[in-house]
């Protein structure tokens, strides 16, 4: 993919060009884009169009089971999508219950929840926890044990490697006003 310095070879961007309808100029970046972005060596570009992303449930401790399975995957309908973008095309989002995350997740606020990502420590995820209980926290450590955080308490959570059923990575909050209605 990379020529000199970095830059996409002449006919990787012959190529774009043609897929995307733009001339080799605008992907080289002399003229705007207009909602397509060239990535870096080794990359793809990514049009920023919308998605609809299911809405499910709710979570912040507390959720029933009936919105997750065992293994983690949102079940029953859904009325109600986020009008917002993710790569992931398992992306899901969750209401915000409680405020143990504010200020980054206020109540009532939602959350992109992206499955194929795999979090890492300082990330945000949504786990649940084998007594059922379903969180959003800060993932601080995996060594040993795993530990979260809220954004507004000290307090850490640590739970046996065992003790959690499942986690996603959590990408960033999403406001109400991007909730949208099916019907």
């Amino acid at each position: 993919l990379s020529g000199k310095h970095g830059e996409p070879r002449s006919s990787t961007v012959k190529k774009w060009a043609a897929a995307y309808g733009k001339t080799e100029s605008q992907l080289r970046g002399d003229i705007p884009l207009d909602g397509l972005s060239l990535l870096p060596e080794n990359s793809y570009p990514i049009t920023k169009d919308r998605n609809q992303i299911p809405v499910f449930g709710k979570s912040m401790g507390g959720l029933p089971d009936r919105v997750f399975t065992d293994e983690g995957r949102p079940v029953n309908g859904h009325d109600e999508y986020a009008d917002a973008y993710s790569s992931d095309e398992s992306a899901f989002v969750v209401r915000v219950d409680g405020n143990s995350m504010f200020p980054k997740y206020e109540q009532g606020q939602y959350a992109l929840v992206e499955p194929n990502t795999v979090p890492t420590v300082g990330d945000d995820v949504i786990f649940r926890c084998s007594k059922g209980e379903v969180m959003i926290k800060r993932l601080i450590n995996t060594k040993g044990l795993y530990e979260f955080v809220s954004y507004n308490n000290n307090e850490t959570l640590r739970f046996e490697k065992e003790e959690i059923v499942w986690m996603y990575y959590v990408a960033h909050p999403i406001p109400s006003k991007k909730i949208k209605s099916r019907i």
